[in-house]
């Protein structure tokens, strides 16, 4: 008799703790977004064995897992996905889910959202951290005088509402050209809802607006703009694809996280 072996679900494996599927458990459950990031990163840990376990099976090996070896970067984005992009993400989810009937876009946007591993909630915390990493690093070009001075806190704060919605407005996984307007108009509809300051609203609204010109890079625009556009550009890593640099925006320091974006979007 063959001894029974563990096989992982391949489409909608527990790969990590912000998968898609755990819209639709935290949703049925009606889970707070504090318990819920635990529970996720609870339930994710043990499915992971398991599934390492499996494969460790069937390749007749029972031994320890080799040591894995991730570069400072990539441990720094990781970090800033549990320390601060999973909690606010969280957040915005539940409103989100407390508003969706009473707009259809976000209704439609939000199920294929969830349904979608290439521009799902996965793809959006990508974007985040990278945004996040770029924005605080010391290679970021400043505004030249003579242009309105805003506070890092705020320009933090416009792009990780930018880089939740910008693909919130998609509907399927193919070129979907309207997803950005689409997108545009969800935010506005929520940005009260979320208590966005309206000194806020444009920037985010033209960022994710102009996230999808890809390739091209747009003149004139801001540092949240190029903010959202290089983080997206840079996750196409999960189409196991790389930007042509003359495509993403000089002003932030894209280089330094390249490899990391590459080794995270091909491994998920």
């Amino acid at each position: 008799m063959k001894p029974i072996r563990f096989r992982p679900f391949r489409k909608f494996a527990f790969r990590s703790p912000g998968h898609p599927s755990w819209f639709r458990l935290s949703v049925a459950l009606g889970i707070d977004g504090t318990s819920n990031t635990l529970l996720r990163f609870s339930v994710a840990s043990l499915m992971e064995g398991a599934i390492m376990g499996g494969r460790r099976q069937r390749h007749g090996d029972m031994g320890p897992e080799p040591e894995k070896h991730m570069g400072s970067e990539l441990d720094m984005l990781k970090q800033l996905e549990i320390q601060e992009v999973a909690p606010q993400f969280d957040s915005w989810l539940d409103s989100v889910i407390a508003h969706r009937a009473a707009h259809p876009e976000l209704w439609k946007g939000l199920r294929a959202a969830e349904q979608s591993y290439l521009h799902g909630r996965r793809h959006w915390t990508r974007v985040a951290c990278l945004g996040l990493a770029m924005l605080r690093d010391e290679g970021v070009h400043r505004p030249p005088q003579g242009t309105p001075k805003v506070e890092h806190s705020v320009l933090e704060h416009r792009f990780l509402l930018s880089a939740f919605f910008h693909d919130i407005g998609r509907l399927d996984e193919g070129r979907d050209t309207g997803h950005a307007a689409r997108g545009e108009r969800v935010f506005r509809f929520m940005a009260p809802a979320l208590n966005v300051d309206p000194g806020d609203v444009e920037s985010v609204a033209i960022a994710i607006r102009n996230h999808a010109s890809y390739p091209a890079v747009l003149p004139g625009a801001d540092l949240v703009a190029a903010c959202v556009a290089n983080a997206d550009r840079l996750d196409r890593a999960r189409l196991h694809e790389r930007p042509l640099p003359d495509c993403l925006y000089p002003e932030l320091p894209w280089e330094k996280w390249e490899e990391a974006a590459w080794e995270w979007g091909t491994r998920e």
